[in-house]
């Protein structure tokens, strides 16, 4: 390839010509690396051009993003397309498209006034169950001989196939840890941001168990290589019920116990009578079964493209740019419809793992998606209504009912309280403040770090 490119074609330019050169964060403070995964909304669609357009709107997300990098690869992917720049919409994608990265970066910079870098790995329309597993064969590779450099895994990467995505991932990450240790910056890992979830809608049986082990498994398998755990925020289930079920199994298995699941009440599918669950490629528009929470569209707007059939007839005339064709069956979020998912993604990162360190203000809370119109679950064994547009769990009551890590109940087990072992895996893990079992009562209702260890 480099050969014949210098040698027998004048007009062969270099393949790696339009990859930006690296622009690194100052060297004098450490920077907070966010993980971004998952598949085609976090690979992202969303157009650069028409947000550049509304700068009146998004004035913070126009050009580049002070206080915010982006470490990935520039479109077409290929592991020697790397680079690490100032964060800015477009850059990387071709097309000038990007997904959450930009406005989950910005707000979290702009909540915590820290430097922020998104590395971002996605590939639209992949699976857990297969493509992310990080116990495939093609996923796999000698622990004993790794040396923890990109370099042991350069040979045996392959983005050309979705094959190898978590392996991928893994050399994005080293990649972009030794590009910050050559430019002298001092870095954490302090966070994953993982969307994903309609590629495994019809794995499994039951779907929701074996999709939500599989997504642990992925996360899990991340939380090795970063060699701590971090908090997680997801999102991906979308109308579909055993995802969302799936999804709420997952942070009950994850190692940590710390992550969190987020979704808005965009509405609700009854699966004994709907005929259809939107999806990226189905907007189900009249389904049976499927409710559609007009709320929603009334507050931020509709989509120029919505079919004004199925409008209410007290619908606003606000506009809002929700999807890229609705027409044409493309259901990924278009600009604006991006730019919520990953406010929505900051800010419940914030309210459930910084909320020590940091306050949402109001004026983000109060019109975040999920805050203002919540994902509730259904009570019961019950299903969504047009009145009570709620999500269904498909979970065991046993397995509902229960915390992180979640435990399969013994029948033949006897519990008796060990204070011993208590405290040495709360020292292990950095509490000194627990000395018995004693404490569990006390410690399991208090919303911290002391309570979520318990």
């Amino acid at each position: 390839g480099a050969f014949v490119r210098a040698n027998c074609c004048d007009t062969c330019g270099d393949p790696n010509s339009n990859v930006p050169e690296n622009s690194l964060p100052p060297s004098d403070e450490t920077v907070d690396l966010y993980l971004l995964g998952g598949q085609s909304e976090c690979t992202g669609g969303a157009s650069a051009e028409t947000l550049e357009a509304d700068s009146e709107n998004y004035p913070e997300l126009q050009d580049e993003i002070d206080g915010v990098w982006f470490a990935g690869f520039k479109a077409p992917s290929t592991k020697d397309r790397f680079f690490l720049t100032p964060m800015k919409a477009g850059e990387a994608r071709s097309g000038e498209k990007f997904g959450p990265e930009v406005s989950f970066g910005e707000r979290m910079q702009a909540i915590t006034g820290k430097r922020i870098i998104v590395v971002k790995y996605c590939e639209g329309g992949s699976n857990v169950h297969t493509q992310w597993n990080p116990d495939t064969t093609e996923n796999n590779w000698s622990k004993e001989d790794d040396n923890g450099y990109a370099s042991f895994l350069y040979d045996s990467v392959d983005f050309s196939s979705k094959a190898y995505l978590f392996k991928n991932m893994v050399y994005t990450m080293r990649m972009t840890e030794e590009t910050l240790i050559a430019g002298g910056v001092d870095y954490r890992w302090a966070g994953i941001v993982w969307v994903q979830g309609q590629a495994d809608r019809d794995e499994g049986n039951p779907v929701w168990k074996t999709f939500g082990e599989n997504t642990a498994r992925v996360w899990n398998g991340l939380i090795n290589e970063i060699g701590a755990s971090v908090p997680i925020i997801d999102t991906g289930g979308g109308f579909n019920n055993q995802l969302t079920s799936g999804k709420k199994y997952a942070t009950q298995l994850v190692e940590g116990c710390m992550a969190h699941n987020v979704q808005p009440g965009a509405g609700a599918v009854d699966d004994t009578i709907s005929t259809c669950i939107p999806s990226a490629t189905d907007t189900c528009f009249g389904a049976e079964g499927l409710f559609v929470n007009f709320d929603i569209l009334n507050f931020y707007g509709y989509d120029p493209l919505f079919p004004e059939e199925y409008k209410p007839e007290d619908a606003t005339n606000k506009v809002f740019r929700w999807y890229k064709d609705l027409e044409g069956g493309n259901n990924h979020s278009e600009d604006e419809g991006m730019i919520l998912k990953g406010r929505m993604l900051a800010n419940a990162f914030v309210k459930e793992f910084l909320s020590d360190e940091y306050d949402l203000p109001s004026e983000y809370g109060d019109v975040d998606i999920a805050i203002k119109f919540p994902h509730l679950k259904c009570e019961g064994n019950t299903f969504a209504t047009a009145n009570n547009m709620c999500w269904h769990d498909y979970r065991d009551a046993e397995i509902s009912g229960s915390g992180c890590p979640y435990q399969p109940q013994d029948d033949d087990a006897i519990c008796v309280d060990d204070d011993d072992a208590l405290v040495k895996a709360a020292v292990s893990s950095g509490y000194n403040n627990i000395s018995s079992c004693g404490d569990v009562s006390a410690s399991c209702g208090n919303n911290n770090k002391t309570g979520r260890f318990v």
